[in-house]
């Protein structure tokens, strides 16, 4: 069967609900109204350039990989925490998964803002400007795979947790490499990594 469906189901708050909720904040995304990812938040450059290289575009076992977080500001262990991710799934995992890309997505003002405060906080904008750095300064075996999705930090509603945003940023990728560029067979995955810390707080 080529056929393979991976939209989302309409999300409701109590579904969704995120380890962090409260009055402040959107857990979720009404996946029917507009989308947080698009091409000029989210480069597919990389993903697309590596699914080539790899003659990957008839494979079933493709995936992305995702990690969200403040990143205020970013340092070496998340970086780290892609590459181990990245070679355990294509190692060691079976079957083995293509790890075509990786995003850094960091996390809306609203929410970094209000748990850091003045004196800490780092602005969006400057948050993505340092990954973006970071991922150059660890040369290709980052940055060959490796980018910053501006979607989650620059989405007008305000702050939405994690599992809402891996779903859109699925969304997003496969509407655009399988159903509208045909760039992929069949629809690819997001793994969403995080640490140990972010893992004990999960509920789902």
């Amino acid at each position: 069967n080529d056929t393979n469906s991976y939209k989302s189901t309409i999300t409701t708050v109590e579904e969704e609900y995120g380890a962090i909720g409260g009055d402040n904040f959107n857990t979720y995304i009404d996946m029917n109204s507009h989308m947080m990812h698009n091409p000029r938040n989210t480069d597919i450059t990389k993903l697309v350039r590596n699914c080539n290289k790899r003659n990957l575009a008839n494979d079933r076992h493709n995936c992305v990989l995702l990690t969200t977080g403040s990143f205020n500001p970013i340092h070496p262990l998340h970086l780290q925490n892609l590459l181990n991710a990245k070679k355990f799934l294509e190692c060691e995992h079976q079957p083995p998964w293509n790890v075509l890309a990786g995003y850094i997505s960091p996390t809306h003002d609203s929410y970094v803002h209000g748990k850091l405060g003045d004196s800490a906080w780092i602005p969006a904008r400057d948050r993505c400007q340092l990954c973006d750095g970071a991922i150059e300064e660890q040369g290709s075996d980052v940055s060959s795979w490796v980018s910053v999705s501006r979607g989650e930090s620059e989405w007008s509603d305000g702050f939405v947790d994690f599992g809402p945003v891996t779903e859109n940023l699925r969304d997003f990728l496969n509407d655009a490499l399988v159903d509208q560029q045909k760039i992929l067979r069949y629809p690819l995955c997001v793994v969403y990594i995080c640490g140990l810390d972010h893992f004990n707080k999960c509920s789902y």
